[in-house]
């Protein structure tokens, strides 16, 4: 029997037990070589329609872009584009990474990269909240030494939570590469936050392609601008070259916010 021969409302319900749709429960790698939509969204306008927006907000949505630049700016773009701009809005967690464009000889050390993620967590209602300060004060209890394996997530104000990390060493220390990949979390959400402006207090805004562009600019203005780790001072201090970069770093991003944001 066909899917569009029974009710709407019984196929709606029988989504929800399909793999590919299910919640917190599909890690989408996005590679070169991979689909963008799961098998049910690409049956047939009808069906795509009805569980295009369903897989969005459920997937955890990842991409490694080690590869060119303009060829991962096609997939994201082509990505989006199948989307679309509701879909887009629906999705809640979404994850970057990349490496530095570390030159010779500091490209001996090894692949070393950062990652972006960007979650906007369900609200929570009434009912439940008792339980999420349950599950929050058990967190508490575990040891101090799993939390120094990441990075705090930055979530101020509004409904996003922007993460930012190290990889293959966590809170990479090395470069000032912890302290980059910290600045660029805090641009991140200083823009989400901004870019949504007075319209946030009326309710929650989706990711939009112009938040993902963004973030692809700015990940590609921090992994441009690596800081030797040769060029340390007797003192173990940051050396002017150092400093430099760290300030031109900065700037292109304190000018890629204002350029973006300026209507």
């Amino acid at each position: 029997m066909s899917l569009l021969t029974i009710p709407v409302e019984l196929r709606l319900r029988i989504y929800d037990y399909l793999p590919d749709l299910q919640v917190n429960n599909v890690l989408q790698a996005l590679t070169p070589y991979s689909k963008l939509t799961p098998p049910v969204c690409r049956v047939n306008n009808v069906l795509r329609h009805e569980t295009l927006c369903v897989f969005a907000a459920n997937s955890n949505f990842m991409a490694f872009m080690d590869d060119e630049a303009l060829l991962w700016s096609k997939r994201l773009s082509c990505w989006m584009t199948g989307l679309g701009s509701e879909a887009l809005s629906r999705v809640r967690t979404l994850q970057l990474g990349r490496h530095w464009k570390i030159p010779t000889p500091m490209r001996f050390q090894g692949n070393v990269g950062f990652y972006v993620k960007v979650e906007r967590p369900k609200r929570i209602s009434m009912r439940s909240a008792a339980k999420a300060i349950s599950i929050s004060s058990s967190m508490e209890s575990f040891p101090a030494a799993w939390s120094d394996r990441f990075v705090s997530g930055v979530q101020d104000d509004g409904d996003w939570v922007v993460t930012a990390g190290t990889y293959p060493y966590s809170k990479d220390l090395r470069g000032m590469r912890l302290e980059s990949v910290e600045l660029l979390a805090i641009h991140i959400k200083t823009y989400l936050i901004a870019s949504r402006g007075q319209a946030a207090d009326d309710g929650e805004i989706g990711l939009k392609r112009d938040d993902v562009e963004f973030i692809i600019q700015a990940m590609d203005i921090i992994a441009s601008h690596p800081i030797s780790t040769y060029q340390l001072t007797t003192t173990g201090s940051s050396t002017e070259q150092q400093q430099q970069t760290w300030s031109a770093m900065s700037r292109k991003l304190s000018a890629l916010s204002r350029e973006t944001l300026i209507p």
